[in-house]
């Protein structure tokens, strides 16, 4: 018998060796903790893959020591790790002309996480998925998005990223909108 499949979805990690200046923690030391609980989480739980909704690091050209740190955490997980791929950090411009240069291409080539491009649309057991490092948000407040009542993607279930906001779980023409 097989077991069901299981994913943990992440977003906007920011990793970067300089944390926002409203931080008073050591900032690249508390973003790899959460990475590691995330790994723990995974391994206890028994997930098949870790979804990471774009923005990993902060800067598509982040330091030797966000790679290496990202790199060698990844190489030793205990499970798949993927990524989409947002504009807004982890490349800037058009992606094939900048990509060799980014950190997530980098560690794609290394073989430690895949790159899923822009959208992802999954159905695991039955139930659609649908996740987009693009803002997508109740309704409109600002600048260039999608609303969920305009949101035209046959899926179940959407899974936000990018606007760092707490939406609630809301249930909209038939899809569950997730904002982690």
């Amino acid at each position: 018998m097989n077991r069901p499949i299981s994913i943990i979805y992440a977003t906007d990690i920011h990793l970067s060796d300089k944390g926002p200046r409203s931080r008073i923690d050591n900032y690249f030391e508390s973003i790899c903790s959460k990475l590691e609980q995330i790994d723990k989480i995974a391994k206890y739980r028994n997930v098949h893959e870790v979804i990471l909704g774009g923005d990993v690091c902060h800067s598509p050209y982040e330091s030797y020591r966000v790679f290496n740190c990202l790199n060698n955490f990844l190489k030793n997980t205990h499970v798949k790790w993927q990524t989409l791929i947002g504009q807004s950090h982890d490349y800037v411009g058009n992606w094939e002309s900048t990509k060799e240069k980014t950190i997530i291409h980098s560690l794609s080539k290394n073989g430690v996480l895949e790159l899923l491009g822009p959208t992802m649309r999954r159905e695991i057991d039955g139930v659609k998925i649908f996740a987009s490092h693009q803002a997508i948000c109740p309704n409109t407040f600002f600048g260039s998005y999608t609303s969920y009542k305009d949101l035209n993607e046959d899926c179940d279930i959407v899974l936000l990223s990018h606007l760092h906001f707490p939406f609630p779980t809301e249930v909209v023409n038939g899809k569950t909108f997730l904002a982690p």
